[in-house]
């Protein structure tokens, strides 16, 4: 009887699991296309503070949307960790955890970085700030936030991509989860190591940064189709998980 209500408890643990992790990350990725294509990656230009200035002062509304856009992200990345945790716990319980915990990190990195796009609103929601800096050091500084937030965001970065290449080893160990996703989501390990410490220690690397960027990019979305799958299976993982994971 105790085995019984222990398989009935574990079963709706990872019914739940699945369920969160699968919509965390699907919200997550159309809050990141949000974010960084629509809001506030349109906005910002990498070699021109002045525009990039004039861009957020001119579409203040649209920054705004971007950053409610990226702390939906913080929370999605919030619920994906639990849900991953107890989705893979029966299969290393240490594993998991440690997975779970670098995704926790990578979120108050993203948090800290969060803050910047916060202090830009401030910056250019008052004109205060605009008269007492003088226009040439109120666009420097909003320039100087934007630079801070994509840098501390692409450390956080280099944490996630340690978080992924262990999902992508309990993903094979579990035997309940297909093997080319363990496959697709080592391989985005790479890609996310790659490009994040390439971008903080070379100086050059945005002449290769598209090609790279182009070369792992369906390993680097496998995370997407990874939650879809968990949807379309969660009943069917019901099952597996208790029966498979040992």
């Amino acid at each position: 009887m105790e085995v019984q209500d222990s398989n009935i408890i574990q079963k709706y643990n990872i019914q739940n699991a699945v369920i969160v992790s699968g919509v965390s990350i699907l919200i997550m990725t159309f809050a990141a296309i949000i974010a960084t294509q629509i809001t506030i990656g349109s906005l910002f230009v990498e070699t021109d503070a002045i525009i990039t200035a004039q861009n957020i002062k001119s579409n203040l509304t649209l920054f705004r949307a971007g950053t409610i856009a990226w702390i939906i992200i913080l929370i999605c990345d919030v619920f994906a960790s639990w849900g991953l945790y107890n989705l893979l716990k029966p299969v290393d319980k240490s594993l998991a955890l440690l997975m779970s915990w670098l995704r926790l990190i990578y979120s108050a990195i993203l948090g800290a970085a969060i803050i910047n796009l916060i202090k830009v609103i401030v910056l250019i929601n008052s004109n205060l700030h605009i008269n007492t800096l003088g226009i040439e050091n109120f666009t420097t500084e909003v320039y100087f936030n934007m630079g801070v937030f994509y840098e501390t965001w692409s450390y956080g970065l280099i944490l996630f991509s340690l978080h992924i290449l262990i999902l992508g080893y309990l993903s094979y160990k579990s035997r309940y989860i297909p093997k080319y996703f363990s496959v697709l989501l080592m391989l985005a390990f790479v890609g996310y190591f790659i490009t994040n410490v390439s971008n903080l220690m070379f100086t050059d690397y945005k002449e290769y940064k598209t090609i790279i960027e182009m070369i792992f990019i369906i390993p680097m979305l496998s995370e997407v189709a990874f939650a879809i799958w968990l949807l379309i299976s969660r009943a069917k993982l019901n099952v597996l998980s208790l029966t498979k994971s040992e």
